[in-house]
């Protein structure tokens, strides 16, 4: 426990009927999101009363601990730092009806998802830190269910502005919110925080974390609680002996960066033309001289930043959680995927649940290609039965012979590809396969086990190195 406690797009401004179109359809979102969150606080004590806790693997003392649980077209990751902290990565699920008839798979996941926060927060009901990567409403729409009243947040960190966020969402927060002794922040507020550029030349940066009152009260160099630290962009947000949460990207603007294409010329940019995407907050965790990455919806402005400023400290992961929920036209670029040399990357299950059709299969090729060119040191393992379902098929540059998944088992074995069934689903394909490399698909949970007495030593020499490596 913490001590003290336990684009829109450049150009000429829209017409003034194009302006109020999006006004009103902005509002008419607005009127819809209300009613759906409206209904979960209704029932959100039936669903929890009536959940059974799930019951996951006990966290052994001392270990890191993390749940990438299964949140469809969504996200939530539940972690257990080697001191006992809990701290949560978005709190969000959502999931198209097409091929859900009477919501039953979605319900039967947003009650999983309540019992989960339960089981994971136990008999102390304190959360002490929720990063909120963005705004997008399938990172936050489940606070109101599983955030219940009598528990308690410690610090809430947020990208954009509290407005951005849904009404109710803020409000169960802001009821809940207790902020611990050591806070340098006593508000019990969100807290805004940005990590990017701040000029077009890419020649200047910001490091702030200010609450909604424009308060900026940053933790002691030696602190334990939002050290800022500006020589090297970034703000560490949870400080332990043998574990640190830092935040290293955050209100990344759109554009920042332009478009690139990939090795098969699909283009990968920003996309969404308000900006909440590449604005994501990005954390890297890192305990025992090993380091995890948490990418949000982090888009190919937010990868070149982090590659940009900080590709020492994102190099050679022990767990990368894939941006973007595997999406192949904004995330996932060549050079973050061979700058983190992730030993695990995660990717979500959307399924044929998922709205926006994720994880694609330009996505999941990039990550496969770049393990398969560690061969011979890393070749894939031939029997291995690793699950995976991606789609494909939604543009012309995506149906190019050059980029379909490839048909023929001599061309599927090379990129660890054991087995590829195609599982038509309206439009596009949705793929099954199995793996030979650690692909993973959520839910999946990671440990980084504490050392024994004999390579505490080594473990702590190895976070030494890579701490002076990127200074």
């Amino acid at each position: 426990m913490m001590p003290g406690t336990r684009s829109r797009k450049r150009g000429a401004p829209p017409s003034v009927t194009v302006a109020r179109d999006r006004v009103e359809a902005k509002k008419l979102k607005e009127e819809v999101d209300t009613a759906e969150l409206e209904e979960a606080s209704e029932d959100a004590e039936t669903l929890v009363a009536e959940a059974e806790p799930i019951v996951t693997d006990a966290v052994v003392d001392g270990d890191l601990s993390v749940h990438c649980l299964d949140a469809l077209q969504g996200d939530c990751t539940l972690i257990t730092t080697p001191a006992g902290h809990h701290v949560m990565i978005d709190c969000g699920l959502f999931a198209t009806t097409l091929n859900d008839p009477g919501n039953l798979v979605k319900r039967a996941r947003v009650k999983a998802l309540a019992d989960a926060v339960r089981g994971f927060l136990g008999a102390d009901k304190r959360l002490d830190i929720l990063i909120l990567t963005h705004s997008d409403k399938d990172h936050h729409n489940e606070i109101v269910r599983c955030l219940q009243t009598g528990m308690e947040v410690g610090s809430v960190y947020i990208s954009g502005t509290d407005g951005d966020y849904q009404r109710q969402a803020r409000n169960r927060l802001a009821g809940i919110m207790e902020p611990s002794s050591d806070d340098p922040t006593q508000s019990g507020l969100p807290k805004q925080v940005a990590c990017r550029w701040t000029t077009t030349d890419r020649t200047a940066t910001e490091v702030v974390l200010r609450t909604l009152d424009g308060e900026t009260t940053y933790g002691a160099v030696n602190g334990t609680i939002d050290v800022r630290d500006t020589a090297n962009c970034l703000i560490k947000i949870l400080v332990e002996p043998n574990c640190t949460v830092s935040i290293l990207a955050a209100g990344v603007l759109r554009d920042t960066y332009p478009k690139v294409q990939d090795t098969d010329d699909l283009k990968i940019d920003d996309g969404d033309a308000l900006g909440s995407n590449c604005g994501s907050i990005v954390t890297l965790i890192e305990a025992y001289g090993k380091r995890l990455l948490f990418c949000g919806d982090a888009t190919v402005s937010t990868e070149q930043f982090l590659v940009d400023k900080h590709q020492a400290r994102i190099a050679d992961l022990d767990l990368l959680r894939i941006a973007h929920h595997g999406s192949g036209e904004t995330s996932s670029t060549k050079s973050l995927i061979e700058t983190a040399k992730a030993k695990t990357a995660v990717i979500s299950s959307g399924r044929q649940y998922s709205t926006f059709h994720h994880p694609r299969w330009a996505a999941v090729r990039r990550y496969l290609n770049e393990f398969s060119s560690r061969v011979p040191s890393t070749p894939p393992d031939a029997r291995g039965t690793l699950p995976l379902q991606f789609w494909h098929g939604f543009s012309a540059e995506e149906n190019n012979e050059v980029n379909e998944p490839p048909e023929e088992s001599e061309n599927q074995q090379p990129l660890g590809i054991n087995s590829l069934v195609e599982a038509p689903a309206g439009r596009g394909t949705l793929y099954n396969a199995t793996l030979g490399y650690p692909l993973r698909q959520t839910p999946y949970t990671h440990t980084v086990t504490k050392p024994t007495d004999g390579l505490r030593d080594a473990a702590v020499a190895t976070a030494d190195a890579i701490e002076e490596g990127v200074r």
